[in-house]
């Protein structure tokens, strides 16, 4: 499998009008600070047609590979979000800052609670996979208390489902 934020850098060269997106990066496996430079230079590089898709994952193996506590994920998934908050952040002051800061929405996978309240909270879009039909529903239930929560409406976030697809001759 090819590094996601990689392979978005050269699709937003070679394409003019698609959103581009992961879905989903798994940001506790990561470090912040480089998602934060990525994702601000994969939005200037697309002109603002990209979306950072979020989650932290489900497969402990993974983590393992990566040297990270699997139990801690969730923690670091919000710690990495703030930190990603801060990165983004316009400070005049800071002579290293981004000028204009990036606007890069945030959208989070996965139907756990978490998920749903993350979205909720500070999302930009909500995509859950391998959900039946009724599970989706219940989902877009759960999202939308999560937005009443946060004080915010089911209209602020974006839904979709994930489909795969095969392109070209079978």
């Amino acid at each position: 499998i090819v590094e996601c934020l990689s392979a978005l850098a050269i699709a937003a060269t070679a394409t003019t009008r698609v959103t581009l997106g992961s879905c989903v990066l798994q940001l506790p496996l990561r470090e912040p600070a480089s998602v934060a430079k990525q994702a601000a230079t994969l939005q200037h590089l697309s002109d603002d047609r990209f979306v950072l898709g979020l989650g932290v994952g489900s497969h402990p193996g993974e983590y393992a590979a990566a040297g990270v506590d699997f139990k801690a994920r969730g923690r670091r998934m919000d710690d990495s979000l703030t930190a990603l908050a801060r990165a983004w952040e316009h400070d005049p002051d800071d002579p290293y800052g981004l000028d204009p800061a990036p606007r890069v929405p945030l959208w989070f996978g996965g139907a756990g609670p978490a998920a749903v309240r993350r979205a909720g909270a500070m999302g930009d879009g909500w995509v859950p996979m391998f959900l039946s039909p009724e599970d989706y529903r219940v989902g877009l239930e759960r999202l939308a208390d999560a937005a009443a929560a946060a004080g915010r409406t089911p209209e602020d976030i974006d839904r979709a489902v994930v489909v795969f697809a095969r392109v070209g001759v079978a």
